[in-house]
């Protein structure tokens, strides 16, 4: 239980880090960066996507997915 919540903080330290660093160099940054719609669609809805994909390989129930609860 210690060790999950170990990796825990530090994942959510280095994700905080991460998200500083991300901010500070758009703060620098010299000029805006024009949106382009298909990136922006992909970085908003391909992590979602994946995750719902991920999850529906482990659901209990399907075949060859997650543990069967029979």
């Amino acid at each position: 239980m210690r060790l999950r919540l170990t990796l825990t903080l530090v994942l959510w330290s280095a994700a905080l880090l991460a998200s500083a660093a991300l901010r500070w160099c758009g703060n620098r940054w010299p000029e805006p960066l024009p949106p382009s719609t298909p990136l922006v669609l992909l970085l908003v809805l391909g992590p979602p996507a994946l995750l719902s994909l991920w999850l529906l390989s482990r659901w209990p129930g399907r075949p060859g997915g997650g543990e069967s609860l029979q």
